[in-house]
């Protein structure tokens, strides 16, 4: 797995009392992406299981993602390999559902509850709108 990429911004800043033009040296900036779990416990309905969760996601700016998470960018999963995950997140996402399925594609976006909204907007379960 490849490290996340680091970011140093430079930039022109111009004087608002006299309009001179500056340089100012930005700081090293790092990416926030969302991750996913793979290799966890199972969620239950029942008691209390101790995290990480099989199927949680969270969002990680560090430059060494944690074992048995992965960036949640639509990969393809093979179902033999990791059926405990197939069984929670299914097909919602994509994939053939008979020897793959596919992880949520995060990237750009932001996850929403899925139901409707006070504004009468309906969301529903792996749902992506511009």
């Amino acid at each position: 797995m490849l490290p996340l990429p680091v970011y140093t911004n430079d930039f022109l800043v111009a004087n608002s009392v006299d309009g001179s033009i500056g340089y100012k040296k930005g700081f090293g900036t790092i990416a926030i992406n969302y991750i996913i779990c793979i290799n966890g416990n199972f969620p239950s309905t029942v008691a209390y299981v101790a995290g990480p969760w099989l199927g949680e996601i969270k969002l990680w700016s560090g430059l060494n993602i944690p074992h048995g998470w992965v960036r949640s960018e639509g990969q393809l999963l093979p179902i033999n390999l990791n059926a405990s995950l197939f069984s929670i997140i299914g097909t919602t996402y994509g994939g053939n559902g008979t020897s793959n399925f596919r992880l949520p594609d995060l990237r750009g976006g932001v996850p929403v509850a899925a139901g409707t909204n006070n504004n009468a907007q309906a969301w529903v379960i792996g749902e992506k709108k511009d």
